[in-house]
């Protein structure tokens, strides 16, 4: 059976906390020191309204192992699948079937952190309520309180309190996601990006020309 479309050209998806019973947490991105994966576990560990919510990590990397060890510590090994590389269609039914994306990004050994968050970008065309450090250039996509939340990074306790937050609002947490999703439209689909860019190149032709 096709799938259904909307008017983005992606497949229709169920509202943000529309569900019944566990709260589903997702997370997507190369597993490296920089993400903060780590600290989003210990979050899920303090979740005491959220006793039975689970966080889905999908993507690969060398902190594998940390992230596994890190849940097993805090008792909540059962409750993190590390799914690793996934299929297209099986990243679209996991913005589908979870409630949040969090993107815990810390700064790393090297001084390195998150740029423009482009995984951000995603979740949010996928009307994804979405939660982040409020560090690097995330920033630049999340908006605090309008199209999603921002934290300070590597503080678990703030994590699982905004996590709490948006399970205990879920009117709110969908009209974010909404308002996220039509900036997402609007600032950074292709038809904008193309936009600029032919600015950009017309504006350097117009200087060569006055050289």
């Amino acid at each position: 059976m096709d799938t259904a479309l909307d008017d983005d050209g992606l497949p229709s998806i169920r509202p943000a906390f529309s569900g019944a019973g566990t709260v589903k947490i997702l997370f997507v991105g190369r597993l490296v020191e920089r993400k903060g994966v780590e600290v989003l576990v210990r979050a899920l560990a303090g979740l005491a309204s959220l006793p039975d919510a689970e966080l889905t990590v999908i993507g690969a990397g060398e902190r594998a192992h940390v992230i596994e060890r890190t849940a097993r510590l805090h008792g909540v090994a059962d409750r993190v699948h590390l799914r690793g590389t996934v299929t297209r269609e099986e990243l679209v039914r996991s913005y589908s079937n979870h409630d949040v994306f969090v993107l815990p990004a810390v700064v790393d050994a090297k001084g390195d952190t998150e740029g423009l968050g482009v995984v951000l970008l995603e979740a949010l065309r996928f009307e994804r309520p979405v939660i982040a450090s409020d560090l690097g250039g995330i920033p630049d996509i999340v908006e605090h309180e309008r199209t999603g939340l921002l934290v300070p990074p590597g503080d678990p306790a703030i994590l699982g309190s905004a996590i709490e937050s948006l399970a205990r609002n879920p009117d709110r947490a969908r009209q974010m996601a909404l308002r996220g999703r039509q900036v997402a439209r609007d600032r950074f689909g292709w038809d904008r990006v193309l936009e600029t860019t032919n600015r950009v190149y017309a504006s350097a032709m117009e200087r060569r020309r006055g050289a």
